[in-house]
């Protein structure tokens, strides 16, 4: 019977019995019906439908042979086709045993690692990879490799073979692509935005020069856009925007802006003045209208630090670059007439308003807070002041309102007890800072939604929210300053009573020492001001004396001074943040001295007070070590004991002085 099946395999047996059974009937019926029912003709209608049986058959028999021939054939030349055109398929593919290492290649890889025999060569020393390296291709992130020069995308496939594993590796050559991308990138679009900074306020010296000291800048600009093939365009009176590409970028950013000494090289008419210009750059890659957004915000903290400096915006934050120069004071007050304006909309569409100003705070801090605080008196907005109580010098500004009846201990209140007191409807007004990290309590920043900022430090890094006003304004001496014009330009004369005022005469005489430094016309129009109101010299005097103590303590830092690099640092392991801020005044008066530095400890780290005498920007070398503050005044501190803090500070120093000749 095996010869049968053998012989029969493949073959539909089923189908092949019903048709002979209907063959063989077909041809017994027609016999009959042709010859009559007898014995002749049964025999012969028997041995036909036998003989149809076996035709049948070997029809059926030799067709399946011939099909499974044929297809044995079609299969054997497939497979011919499919191994010739993995052997020359311009792509390179190889094979790995389990442990990695080659037993086959392709042509195209051979030509990729420029060798034709390898045998047992681990993957890793072509490419640095190992097999456990190589994504599979149900990896979303391919991995990639670079080979003589060549970048490649490499995927591998896994497949038994026995009781053997082994990969099947393909390599696409994307060098191309890569080239392409990169030159895609380096002729994307980018903008700044350039404006002359305080031209309207130069021209109140030289008149007939300001003109001429706007052409030569817009020729220098039309230079600078033509070296790097950009286009610049003058959309307002001194307003500019360049266009460029990244590659462009790349240069201005490795020549530190240099654009900016160009510029400053133009003098406005005979004067002494000047000329500067802000600037700011997004080298944001998105769309236009968010590089627009972009480079409009990197403009605004150029502005807000003071100008003559440029600012570029990336996907890390800000980088900054240049601000050499003091500020040029403003002389209008069209600005401070739109912040009071929106300043009294807030305040009287608030529950209630927290006024915060820094950590430590000095008489300029406590005396904006109790200006800002008369206005929510006069507007009739409930209001809490965040204090130290600690603070002698807040101890000494209580006692003064306490002499004229100013003084409302209710609306005092600490730092811990102040989340009381907000709510959705609570607007918060920050003076005299613009970092969280030097708030009076960096808890109430964080939480609130409506917060409003109103400083003349220079800003150091954008807000983590985006606040209601910002007022931040560095050519003003002082926050008391911008309060007084607030306060002049959005109530009654008479309502400030005699102690708030001499609190923010306090305020601008501290910054302005003695209105000796930064100061202008707008800086004596606040004192006029606050002296109609009844602002008094002698308490202002009096706040200002020292204690015998305290008289100790700056004693000891100007026991301790090293000069370095034309700087005195001076450091004292006994004194606190206002002997260390006086004796920096003190030692900046020292013939020969360029910059001043106090150091002293404070909550297990280091205090340093920083001043200048108009030549150094002490604010760039704070800044370099997490400060800020003005050009001629700044602070910052250092976790580190004093004597790594004068380290890392005359390492600043080397910094600054290198990277601005």
């Amino acid at each position: 019977m095996r010869w049968f099946f053998r012989l029969t395999s493949g073959i539909n047996l089923k189908r092949l019995a019903i048709h002979d059974a209907a063959a063989v009937l077909s041809v017994f019926l027609c016999g009959i019906i042709l010859g009559g029912l007898n014995g002749r003709t049964v025999l012969v209608c028997l041995v036909i439908s036998i003989l149809a049986v076996i035709a049948l058959f070997a029809i059926s028999f030799f067709t399946k042979k011939k099909a499974s021939s044929d297809s044995v054939n079609e299969m054997s030349e497939f497979s011919g086709l499919t191994l010739d055109f993995i052997v020359k398929a311009p792509t390179p593919i190889l094979i790995c045993n389990s442990n990695g290492r080659i037993i086959w290649s392709n042509k195209a890889f051979q030509r990729v690692v420029d060798k034709n025999e390898y045998p047992g060569t681990k993957i890793e020393e072509f490419c640095g990879k190992g097999i456990d390296d190589i994504s599979d291709f149900s990896d979303k992130k391919p991995t990639f490799v670079t080979v003589n020069g060549k970048q490649f995308c490499i995927r591998l496939y896994r497949f038994d073979s026995g009781t053997k594993k082994y990969y099947i590796i393909i390599w696409d050559d994307i060098s191309e692509l890569i080239e392409k991308d990169e030159k895609l990138k380096n002729e994307e679009p980018f903008f700044a935005y350039i404006v002359a900074d305080s031209l309207d306020e130069l021209s109140r010296y030289d008149k007939n020069g300001i003109r001429e000291a706007s052409n030569e800048l817009e020729t220098v600009l039309k230079e600078w856009a033509d070296e790097v093939g950009g286009v610049i365009k003058e959309y307002r009176n001194d307003h500019y925007v360049l266009f460029f590409n990244s590659t462009a970028l790349g240069r201005f950013e490795e020549t530190k802006f240099d654009i900016l000494d160009r510029i400053r090289e133009i003098k406005v008419g005979e004067s002494s003045f000047n000329v500067t210009v802000s600037i700011g750059i997004s080298k944001l890659h998105g769309s236009l209208p968010e590089k627009e957004k972009a480079a409009s915000e990197a403009l605004d903290m150029a502005l807000q630090r003071g100008g003559d400096q440029a600012v570029v915006k990336g996907q890390n934050g800000l980088e900054f670059y240049g601000g050499k120069t003091q500020t040029v004071q403003k002389v209008t007050k069209v600005r401070s007439r739109i912040i009071a304006n929106e300043l009294v909309a807030l305040i009287s569409g608030a529950d209630r308003v927290i006024i915060m100003g820094h950590k430590s705070p000095d008489y300029d801090s406590i005396g904006a807070c109790i200006g800002i605080s008369r206005l929510c008196a006069y507007l009739g907005t409930d209001y809490r002041i965040i204090a130290d109580f600690n603070s002698v010098n807040f101890i000494r500004v209580a006692k003064l309102l306490k002499k004229t009846d100013s003084y409302r201990k209710e609306n005092f209140i600490e730092a811990s007890e102040a989340a009381e007191y907000l709510t959705s409807g609570t607007l918060v007004i920050a003076v005299d800072f613009n970092s969280i990290k030097q708030a009076g309590s960096s808890d109430i920043v964080d939480f609130s939604n409506n917060i409003v900022y109103i400083d003349h430090h220079r800003k150091t890094a954008e807000f983590p929210e985006t606040p209601k006003i910002s007022y931040i304004e560095p050519s003003a001496s002082s926050a008391s300053e911008l309060i007084s014009e607030i306060l002049e330009q959005s109530k009654p004369s008479g309502v400030l009573t005699v102690g708030e005022a001499t609190a923010l005469y306090t305020g601008i005489v501290l910054d302005t020492k003695q209105f000796s430094k930064n100061t202008g016309a707008r800086t004596f129009s606040a004192a006029l001001f606050l002296r109609n109101e009844g602002a008094d010299p002698t308490e202002v005097q009096n706040l200002f004396r020292d204690s015998m103590e305290e008289l100790v303590n700056e004693a000891k830092f100007e026991s301790n001074v090293i000069i370095y690099c034309g700087c005195a640092i001076a450091s004292s392991e006994d004194g606190d943040r206002i002997t260390a801020s006086k004796a920096a005044d003190r030692l900046l008066g020292t013939e020969g001295v360029k910059a001043s530095f106090a150091l002293c400890c404070v909550d297990g780290g280091t205090h340093i007070s920083c001043r200048s005498a108009g030549e150094m920007n002490v604010q760039l070398i704070a800044e370099g070590l997490g400060g800020g503050g003005h050009f001629d005044a700044a602070a910052t501190v250092l976790p580190d004991d004093i004597k790594g803090s004068v380290e890392k500070l005359q390492q600043a120093i080397d910094k600054y002085i290198e990277e601005n000749n």
